[in-house]
């Protein structure tokens, strides 16, 4: 059965997990501005990747979906990155115990027939957690969900120094976020087959 619940998020829809930090170069990087800011941006992007080293998905591969309980829906939970990323994201329902996925990986949950609170955010080691993000999933009994994780890495350039009539500077900011949406079934199960299962979701 394709998925047929609705995700509706509280806040926008796309979640950005970090606030950026900005780069800033002298007069140096001025005349070389470019050059030096995409360094930055490779060097910082790395640090991100590289934040919380974690061992690779030793879980089952994804062997084909179930089919939910009597009375509730299953809802499948896969995480594909746009950017390798070591940092974890942690999900919970209705806001019980939050459990982690890695890229590649994917859990399973069945939920009671109706309106469900999805939370997720970022977690690595030298950060800790980031604020929780929030969106409600309508659910209905008998149907199965599939909801893909993302995280990427966001680079954005904010105004340099001849915008702002200041000398020697050329600014940008980098991060990551993440992002929950619905799937259809033929592009979730796809995506699925790469994945590795995390424990089981116990509700």
């Amino acid at each position: 059965m394709s998925a047929s619940g609705s995700l509706s998020g509280i806040g926008v829809p796309v979640v950005s997990a970090s606030d950026s930090s900005a780069l800033d170069s002298g007069a140096a990087a001025r005349r070389g501005g470019r050059p030096t800011q995409r360094l930055a941006t490779v060097v910082l992007t790395a640090l991100l990747s590289l934040g919380c080293a974690k061992a690779a998905p030793t879980g089952p591969l994804f062997g084909g979906p179930h089919p939910p309980g009597e009375g509730t829906a299953r809802v499948y939970l896969y995480r594909v990155d746009t950017h390798h990323s070591f940092s974890t994201v942690e999900i919970r329902f209705d806001g019980e115990r939050p459990f982690p996925i890695l890229d590649e990986e994917y859990a399973t949950a069945e939920l009671e027939d109706g309106i469900h609170e999805v939370e997720f955010r970022l977690s690595n080691a030298i950060w800790g957690g980031w604020r929780w993000r929030r969106q409600v999933l309508h659910a209905s009994a008998g149907e199965t969900i599939y909801m893909e994780i993302r995280v990427g890495v966001d680079e954005k350039k904010i105004a340099n120094g001849s915008d702002l009539g200041i000398a020697g500077r050329d600014s940008g900011t980098v991060g990551e976020s993440v992002t929950l949406q619905l799937r259809e079934r033929r592009d979730a199960l796809e995506k699925l087959s790469r994945s590795h299962r995390v424990e089981p979701l116990r509700r």
